[in-house]
């Protein structure tokens, strides 16, 4: 027991346990908060390294009026067209729209409670409402409750610098969440949740929608996609983050990202759970003459969705230059990985990194389709892909492309890895295990590259060559290697 006290002596031993001098206060007061810019604020918040407190307290700064000015209560159906704070007082029912905001520097506090409508179409329960173009509102805030059974759940027109937190929005005839106009930038979706509405859960579509952010949501159950980030003819829906977002067990895919005519670039989907969805689990689209580039899915879980498991597709139209790196893609309906062109382009996006397994056709699949589309220039790389219920990783009318480092194995069907019709590709550094496909590696096509791989455990071949092929030469199936060992050499049991 004595090991359990601390005596004079020993903490004397340890130096002076008395203060020197009172402690200094180190809390931030509201006053020095609400006294700060935007630029100062934001430098001594990077050298902290914390994001979130940039986020949030840059938030803060820019929306602190709201915090000064007196609040007003509303217990029911209103217009509010002036700048200010509002707050429920109770929950209520509307047979119109229920609130609708025509003024900017608002901010509505639900407190909990809840607005319920009488599913008519028309009518929408929170409907931040501005002139078509002329009028933008700015710094709009919605938090803190719930909206159910309208034709709209919320619908946010032309709002730039808006945030919308702690909602629950459900039962809606259409929309669960829409933001739309020209422009609809650099707004926050934050800690929603969006079932059981009749379409989609969020859509940003209809105008130039860029920077905006959807993140810690739960969009499950609606009646068409989960999310949906649309850019129609002469749209544009660029530069917008969903992070950490869970979409599940909608009617059609869970995330659609389409540049139907327009321009869908440079988006970030990341650290999302997408599954049980009756389409595909992500989409990027860029058919009907639209452009789905350059954007990124990184980190996500894409499980047990009906059809493919990430899909992306050029068909008439442009999805190129896209990145899907660390995902694990598994137990879809069909492939796991599909990228197509159509008539279109699919060129030069890159699978990095990702584990693609047991879904119900191939691993991952480039198929142009036929020499009038292009699937060309794709890297799929440090990829491990099993299970699959037919080929590991198939590259169809797919010309220059690299795949490289992959681990491959107990996957069905005719083959490992192959390539038909495809030129000009380079397979290097492969691994192939599979007792259920009957070859290893199999090429054809003009003067494709293989190097480094090894193949074994085939039921037909480990190395099936057709066409024009440059390779290393094949060491096995067992002895000793030559000394040197040629630098390109690939190796079979």
């Amino acid at each position: 027991m004595a090991g359990l006290f601390i005596t004079a002596a020993t903490a004397g031993a340890q130096g002076l346990l008395n203060p020197t001098s009172t402690p200094a206060p180190c809390m931030v007061t509201l006053d020095q908060i609400q006294s700060v810019n935007r630029s100062n604020l934001t430098q001594v918040l990077e050298t902290r390294g914390d994001i979130d407190s940039i986020r949030n307290t840059v938030w803060w700064a820019d929306n602190k009026a709201d915090y000064n000015a007196p609040r007003v209560a509303l217990s029911g159906p209103c217009t509010i067209g002036s700048p200010g704070s509002y707050y429920l007082t109770q929950s209520f029912i509307s047979t119109g729209d229920g609130i609708r905001i025509t003024a900017s520097d608002v901010t509505l506090d639900m407190m909990g409670f809840t607005i319920t409508g009488d599913y008519d179409h028309s009518d929408t329960g929170i409907w931040i409402d501005s002139d078509w173009g002329t009028a933008p509102r700015y710094r709009v805030v919605i938090r803190n409750g719930s909206v159910y059974n309208f034709g709209y759940g919320v619908e946010a027109q032309y709002l730039q610098d808006g945030r919308l937190e702690n909602l629950r929005v459900g039962g809606n005839r259409y929309y669960g969440i829409s933001l739309s106009g020209y422009p609809c930038n650099g707004n926050s979706i934050v800690n929603c949740r969006a079932r059981g509405n009749g379409l989609n859960g969020i859509i940003l579509s209809n105008g130039r929608l860029d920077g905006n952010r959807i993140e810690r949501c739960t969009f499950s159950g609606n009646g068409g996609l989960g999310i949906y980030l649309c850019a129609g003819s002469w749209d544009r829906c660029s530069g917008n983050t969903v992070r950490d977002c869970t979409v599940s067990r909608n009617s059609f895919a869970g995330i659609w990202l389409y540049g139907w005519g327009g321009d869908c670039r440079g988006n970030v989907v990341r650290d999302c759970t997408v599954s049980q969805n009756q389409g595909e689990g992500i989409l990027l689209d860029g058919e009907n003459g639209g452009h789905c580039t350059g954007n990124t899915v990184r980190d996500c879980s894409v499980s047990g969705n009906a059809d493919y498991g990430v899909y992306l597709n050029g068909s008439g139209g442009q999805c190129s230059g896209n990145t899907i790196e660390g995902c694990a893609i598994s137990a879809n309906g069909a492939k796991g990985i599909y990228v197509v062109a159509g008539s279109g382009e699919a060129d030069g996006n890159a699978f990095r990194n990702c584990a693609v397994s047991g879904n119900g056709s191939l691993g991952i699949y480039l198929n142009a389709t036929s020499s009038v589309g292009s699937v060309a220039g794709t890297l799929v790389e440090a990829c491990a892909v099993s299970g699959n219920g037919w080929n590991g990783i198939g590259t169809d009318w797919a010309d220059h492309s690299v795949v490289r480092d992959c681990l491959v194995y107990d996957n069905d069907g005719s083959s490992s890895v192959y390539t038909y019709n495809s030129n000009y590709g380079l397979f290097e550094g492969n691994h192939c295990v599979d007792d259920d496909a009957a070859r290893g590696i199999r090429t054809g096509g003009l003067t494709n590259m293989m190097f480094r791989n090894s193949s074994y455990g085939h039921t037909n071949a480990n190395y099936a060559f057709f066409g024009s092929l440059t390779y290393g030469p094949v060491y096995g199936p067992s002895g000793q290697l030559p000394d040197p060992t040629h630098a390109k050499a690939n190796f079979t049991d």
